[in-house]
């Protein structure tokens, strides 16, 4: 995969690395789409307007005490565009994404692209354990 090319300045880089942690904590990359939860449906304006397409959609509350939720979705050339753009930002889901690119970039019957999917799903099951707070803080 080659260089990704970017150019970015002032508010659109704040605007991209804003979207891009939002999306490592609330997003969720899949083999044939990304998407992002919140109850705030303007938050989630911003992935439409800034990478020019997506969907957003009403999710009905989970039970009485909940508020109800939205997601945008991205399929296709506007998940890539998306991914592409937030790459350089991204921490937890980086691994998750370049695989994405990768299986976006085969044809949908081929071996390398089940592969990819396996790899990708065994991403989303990572366990930390073992994790200790830093001393001092």
């Amino acid at each position: 995969m080659g260089s990704i090319p970017l150019e970015i300045t002032g508010q659109k880089h704040i605007e991209l690395s804003y979207l891009a942690g939002f999306f490592d904590g609330e997003g969720c990359v899949l083999y044939d789409r990304i998407m992002v939860d919140n109850t705030n449906p303007y938050i989630l304006e911003k992935y439409l307007i800034a990478f020019e397409g997506g969907r957003i959609y009403l999710k009905s509350p989970a039970g009485p005490n909940n508020r109800a939720g939205y997601r945008w979705v991205a399929y296709g050339n506007t998940a890539r565009n998306a991914l592409r753009k937030m790459m350089p930002y991204l921490m937890e889901k980086k691994e998750q994404a370049l695989i994405n690119l990768d299986i976006l970039s085969h044809k949908a019957s081929s071996p390398e692209r089940s592969d990819m999917k396996k790899k990708l799903k065994q991403l989303k099951r990572v366990v930390y354990d073992g994790y200790e707070q830093p001393s001092g803080i």
